[in-house]
């Protein structure tokens, strides 16, 4: 679920997302079945959802960015941004097959078109391929993003375990965030750093990536009942029993619902006046509020962790994505937008 645009690459002119968009249509033409073959199936699951328009590339832009921050040329980072959209893709079609999920960004999903077999071996494919697309580096950049994976899939069965559960509490939000979805944004920097020879780079970029991975998932947790984004119906966390920063925090400041998010979690099916009525549930509960804050101490922390590289202009690309995402977040929650400084104040 990709709402973060990170980085302006038309703006750039250097081309360089036609340049991804690109390599991932020759490497999935390589890797995948023609279209006149018996297995083609496969490639139209595949490319239904890696080549679809609503794809925000955030991943492949975060590479882009941590490459300017180090000035290497954004040519020279087409194959690794390809890498860590791969992987992030098929982790998509392996999670819609696990939830059983109809619908991702706004189209069909391709377990609902082609079934579950299809989508998995797709997935198997794609994360083959990125595999294959990273030889060219040092082998530690691949062995890094094999781990990662890893890490995708443990923090996968963590959120699985979790589903319906009123118990989840925000620390367990935060380590499933840290695993689905930060430990590839870390990879982003890292694998930057570490293929052109900046180990202390190599560092930075990881941590500032982890924590920006907090702040994307928690954006998302507090989208999800701002009926802001079309690709996405409002509160599906509440109707899938998902886990989600902003439900555990509401459960957690007003314990009172624990027992209403449990009575109609526990049928598994909650109706849509249901699912409503705990929506407005947890507006009321102050709960957005207290995710925003947080969300802003993580995109501060993230910022922190960059060390020496704090002050190059390319941070100021970030800085003002962040700047028109939380006006976004402020207009949803009904609150006036909050600065982003640079902070080392601790966040969960």
């Amino acid at each position: 679920m990709n709402y973060l645009n990170l980085v302006n690459f038309e703006a750039s002119g250097d081309g360089f997302c036609e340049a991804v968009e690109h390599r991932l249509r020759t490497l999935l033409a390589r890797a995948l079945p023609p279209a006149d073959a018996p297995d083609a199936s496969l490639s139209m699951a595949a490319e239904h959802l890696a080549l679809a328009p609503g794809a925000k590339r955030a991943r492949p832009r975060l590479v882009r960015l941590f490459g300017a921050i180090l000035g290497v040329e954004s040519a020279a980072l087409t194959d690794l941004a390809a890498a860590a959209e791969l992987i992030h893709t098929a982790s998509l079609l392996h999670d819609d097959v696990v939830d059983c999920s109809p619908e991702r960004r706004g189209r069909p999903s391709a377990n609902a078109l082609w079934g579950n077999a299809n989508a998995i071996l797709s997935g198997d494919l794609m994360l083959s391929t990125a595999i294959q697309q990273l030889r060219g580096f040092t082998p530690e950049v691949t062995t890094i993003a094999v781990e990662v994976v890893a890490q995708m899939s443990r923090a996968a069965l963590m959120e699985l375990r979790a589903r319906w559960d009123v118990g989840t509490d925000v620390e367990r939000c935060c380590e499933i965030a840290r695993g689905k979805t930060g430990a590839l944004f870390g990879w982003c920097g890292q694998a930057v750093a570490l293929a052109f020879g900046d180990d202390e780079a190599a560092a930075c970029f990881e941590r500032c990536g982890r924590r920006f991975g907090l702040a994307f998932q928690r954006a998302d947790d507090l989208l999800d009942g701002a009926d802001l984004d079309a690709g996405k119906p409002r509160w599906a966390d509440i109707r899938n029993g998902g886990p989600s920063y902003l439900i555990s925090v509401a459960l957690q400041t007003d314990p009172s619902l624990r027992g209403r998010f449990d009575e109609i979690w526990s049928q598994r099916c909650p109706t849509e006046r249901q699912v409503q009525a705990l929506g407005s549930a947890v507006n009321s509960s102050g709960a957005v509020a207290i995710t925003r804050q947080s969300l802003l101490d993580e995109i501060a922390g993230a910022l922190d962790e960059l060390g020496p590289y704090r002050s190059h202009p390319a941070v100021a690309e970030l800085q003002r994505w962040m700047r028109a995402r939380v006006r976004k977040l402020g207009g949803a929650s009904g609150r006036q937008p909050m600065e982003i400084c640079a902070s080392r104040r601790p966040s969960a």
